[in-house]
């Protein structure tokens, strides 16, 4: 699934399944899920293996108790940062998806829907492009600073001597 371009697999989820919010949230989570597993994997592999964790299976800590007390703490920031940088390309996915006709319908407001509907205007009033498309700038810069923010503070290994 990693393979294939975001919007266009996302373009044929939402032509078998039709238009509409709980479509365009499926898509949109099925090309973004293996991102997402495949951090999460990364992260437990590298997490289970440290000295830490070995020192609790050795004294004879339940799976379920190295998992929940030694592993996930050492999960969740990266899974925090991942989240915010999907959060990113979900808005910008879910505009372009809009925009192209096949995202939310025309009657539901949209980034993508006020660019589609503008892009008849273009020549006589581009600021009705403009606005958008910094809203949407606006946004995805806002959640990659907040990611990039969370990854400074969350992250043990770039935290200062």
């Amino acid at each position: 699934l990693m393979a294939f371009p975001t919007v266009i697999l996302a373009l044929v989820i939402l032509t078998v399944l039709g238009s509409g919010i709980p479509n365009l949230v499926l898509a949109l989570s099925i090309t973004q899920l293996p991102r997402m597993v495949r951090t999460v994997r990364t992260t437990v592999i590298s997490a289970k293996q440290l000295e830490h964790v070995e020192a609790a299976r050795a004294m004879g800590a339940s799976d379920a108790r190295i998992m929940f007390r030694y592993i996930l703490p050492l999960c969740v920031s990266p899974i925090i940062v991942r989240l915010t940088l999907i959060m990113a390309l979900t808005v910008l996915n879910e505009a372009s998806l809009t925009f192209l006709g096949v995202g939310l319908s025309p009657d539901i407001p949209s980034w993508g829907t006020i660019l589609s509907e503008a892009r008849q205007h273009i020549y006589t009033s581009p600021y009705l492009i403009f606005l958008p498309g910094l809203a949407i700038l606006w946004s995805v810069m806002s959640l990659n600073l907040l990611g990039d923010g969370l990854r400074d503070v969350l992250d043990p290994k770039l935290s200062k001597k």
